[in-house]
């Protein structure tokens, strides 16, 4: 069994933005999520369509079409990787001889539990109107923590530091249940001295081109504000991007004989 994991990144994020479908799709009757007169279920299957676009063209879905093995994503949009480090702590714990592909998020992400909603959150953008603040007064303190983290506390440094320890944790525990952890990132600060930290330390790491996989779609023009020139402003992997990330990592797996 191969599983996924990381945030938007690998999710297939952007694939499900209704502008870019309709510019990508070129239909003639374009997708609106609130058609006039429509039910609130129109609504709701038209966001489940796009979900499922989003499921079906992911550079994931792509990979188990063409290895014709099961794969499972467990990628979540805004993930930090605190997050992403538990979600893969208990598939390690519950499982064994399994591929893991972890895909690392971006350093300054939290993963913190708010008491006021009993809620563990991933925080990302710094706007109170951005999930899961929300506008919401409740959730003031929250955003004031991020803010003030961020300002006085985050540091990439550290976070490199702290990442390399659990690299060599995890890549310990994996082996202990019989399975393998291959490592990757999207970007974190200077990607070059993160991309050089992981290699030294990670049993197993996947680069692009010798590139983190932001920097390779960046260079390859591989994100959909690259493909729409800019009409759609978005900065996740476009369409024909993840069938290039899908056979590349297709190539390492094969050249690596993981199945």
């Amino acid at each position: 069994m191969i599983k996924f994991f990381g945030c938007s990144f690998t999710q297939g994020g952007g694939l499900d933005n209704i502008d870019y479908y309709n510019y990508i799709e070129n239909t003639e009757v374009p997708l609106r999520y609130w058609p006039k007169n429509s039910t609130p279920e129109q609504r709701k299957d038209i966001i489940n369509f796009l979900n499922s676009y989003r499921e079906y063209n992911r550079f994931t879905s792509i990979l188990e079409r063409s290895l014709n093995i099961p794969i499972i994503n467990l990628a979540k949009s805004q993930s930090s990787n605190d997050c992403i480090l538990e979600t893969l702590f208990k598939e390690i714990d519950n499982n064994s001889n399994e591929i893991y592909f972890v895909i690392l998020s971006l350093s300054h992400r939290r993963y913190w539990y708010y008491e006021v909603d009993n809620k563990k959150h991933n925080l990302n953008m710094l706007e109170f109107s951005a999930h899961p603040f929300e506008n919401k007064e409740s959730h003031r303190p929250l955003y004031n923590l991020f803010e003030n983290y961020l300002k006085y506390i985050h540091n990439e440094n550290n976070e490199l530091k702290q990442l390399t320890r659990n690299i060599k944790l995890f890549d310990s525990f994996a082996k202990s249940k019989g399975s393998k952890i291959i490592w990757s990132a999207w970007e974190m600060g200077d990607y070059q001295t993160k991309l050089e930290a992981i290699n030294s330390v990670a049993e197993n790491c996947l680069l692009f081109d010798d590139l983190s996989l932001k920097h390779f779609c960046i260079k390859e023009k591989l994100q959909i504000h690259e493909e729409t020139n800019g009409v759609v402003d978005d900065n996740h992997i476009s369409k024909y991007g993840n069938i290039v990330v899908a056979k590349k990592i297709e190539e390492y797996i094969i050249k690596n004989k993981l199945i």
